[in-house]
C-alpha cells in the first residue's frame, strides 16, 4: 500500500477511535458538578483535567503560613468544594471503565495498532 494512502488510512481509523473514546467518557452533567459555562454534557477526562490544574493553583492557600482572612476562607473553601466535585469524578470514571471496560480496552489497542503503522 502507497504510504500516503497508509498514513490516511491509519490517521482516519484513529480518529474515529479517538472520537468513539470520547464518547464514552461524554455524559449528562451531573447536578453536582453544574456551574454556569458547564452544558448539558461533559467529558470527565477533560472535567478532572480542569479539576487538577485549579486544585494545584488553589492549594497554594494551604502552603502559606496565613490561615486566616477572607481570602484564605473563600479559597480554602473553593478547595474543598473542589476535591469533593474531583472525587464524585473519580468515582464516575471507574464506574465509566467498569462499564465499558472491552471498548475501552480495544479502543486503546487498535490506536496503538494504527500509530505503529504510521
Amino acid at each position: 500500500m502507497d504510504d500516503e494512502l497508509l498514513q490516511k488510512f491509519c490517521e482516519e481509523h484513529m480518529s474515529s477511535l479517538q472520537k468513539r473514546l470520547r464518547e464514552i467518557y461524554t455524559i449528562d452533567t451531573p447536578e453536582v458538578i453544574k456551574e454556569e459555562d458547564t452544558g448539558e454534557t461533559v467529558n470527565v477526562n477533560d472535567k478532572l483535567s480542569e479539576y487538577r490544574f485549579m486544585e494545584a493553583v488553589y492549594a497554594n492557600i494551604e502552603q502559606s503560613n496565613q490561615t486566616e482572612g477572607e481570602v484564605y476562607q473563600h479559597y480554602q473553601s473553593a478547595l474543598d468544594n473542589l476535591r469533593a466535585k474531583k472525587q464524585f469524578l473519580i468515582e464516575l470514571k471507574e464506574e465509566i471503565e467498569e462499564k465499558n471496560e472491552a471498548d475501552i480496552t480495544n479502543i486503546k489497542i487498535m490506536i496503538n495498532a494504527f500509530h505503529k503503522e504510521m
